[in-house]
């Protein structure tokens, strides 16, 4: 697997720092710990030996709201 180096943002839902990689069938995602939001399924994280960065990359990403924030 892939460089653990890369840290993970807080939960956007309950703000917990608590987040790990889950594979499952034929999906790659991270998961909150605390309240099992997930992040988006990434294509490239769809093989259990994949390389999981895209999927910290997709949990991190973080759409702007209407106030910038």
């Amino acid at each position: 697997m892939g460089n653990m180096s890369m840290k993970l943002k807080p939960c956007p839902f309950c703000g917990s720092s608590g987040a790990e990689f889950i594979f499952s069938g034929s999906q790659g995602f991270i998961e909150c710990v605390a309240c099992k939001a997930t992040g988006p399924i990434v294509p490239e994280c769809a093989d259990p030996h994949c390389e999981i960065e895209p999927a910290y990359t997709a949990w991190n990403k973080r759409s702007k709201t209407k106030n910038g924030a």
